[in-house]
């Protein structure tokens, strides 16, 4: 039987953009009710063209455990792949439904988000050290 991937503890997986990037991965993970990593795969190998990406388990399931940051195109389609098994729309506004957020000052989509998170793990800077234009 298949062991249920739950988020890195902070000693498999320090505090940093590395961990902020699986957090956020973790959301639509959960969201979508967990599945397996190659039930993921599998729709992403299944999407639309030009945009079918191949995707492996493993490439899946080291995304979830903080192994690797992969390449754009793969974290894409596995974020795509979640927010649609989550029934959410990867273009909407990440922060439209905090209350506790300004979202006049932060438009991003929930895909722009991933990626800017997804650069500053791939990058090592802290979110609180890029300097803001």
């Amino acid at each position: 039987m298949p062991q249920i991937l739950r988020m890195p503890s902070e000693d498999e997986l320090p505090r940093g953009p590395r961990r902020t990037f699986v957090g956020e991965l973790f959301t639509y993970f959960r969201a979508a009710g967990r599945p397996s990593p190659a039930s993921i795969a599998a729709a992403a190998s299944q999407g639309p063209q030009p945009d079918r990406v191949m995707v492996s388990r493993e490439t899946v399931r080291r995304l979830l455990k903080g192994e690797t940051t992969s390449t754009w195109p793969k974290v894409r389609a596995v974020h795509e792949v979640l927010c649609r098994m989550a029934d959410r729309d990867p273009t909407w506004r990440r922060f439209s439904d905090s209350s506790d957020y300004d979202e006049d000052n932060d438009t991003r989509t929930l895909r722009e988000y991933i990626r800017d998170l997804w650069n500053d793990a791939v990058d090592g800077a802290e979110v609180d050290d890029v300097p803001l234009s």
